[in-house]
């Protein structure tokens, strides 16, 4: 009976050791895995973290870019302002000019006209004298 307890002892021990060795077996793989996981993981995402500074890097340069164009196109802006008020002085300047051109014609054609009319005066005044 001593022999046949010790037997199932022993038999009840070697299931017990068989389970336990495939469980150490299972989470030595389990463990072996989530190594080779983490691994991975940690190369995607050292990737990521060049990628990222690679991707801020070129928003920096982008961004300085921008700074740069539009200052550039402010300055040329600034100076087609300049420009067209230029442009509207000349303008302005050019609008008085024949005004006072057109006004300055109009007295002188006056001033003709009434020379005309005088000299017609005279022609009538004279040829009404040789008439006589």
């Amino acid at each position: 009976m001593a022999a046949k307890s010790r037997r199932d002892v022993e038999a009840w021990y070697q299931g017990k050791v068989e389970v336990v060795q495939q469980q150490v077996t299972q989470h030595t793989e389990s463990l072996q895995s989530s190594k080779t996981e983490i691994k991975d993981l940690n190369r995607t995402l050292q990737g990521l973290q060049i990628e990222l500074q690679s991707l801020h890097t070129m928003k920096q340069s982008l961004e300085a870019n921008l700074a740069d164009t539009n200052a550039r196109y402010s300055a040329q802006l600034s100076h087609l302002q300049s420009v067209v008020t230029s442009l509207e002085a000349q303008l302005t300047q050019l609008r008085a000019d024949t005004e006072h051109s057109a006004e300055e014609y109009r007295i002188l054609l006056d001033i003709k006209t009434r020379l005309e009319l005088e000299i017609a005066e005279y022609r009538r005044l004279l040829d009404g004298e040789d008439g006589r």
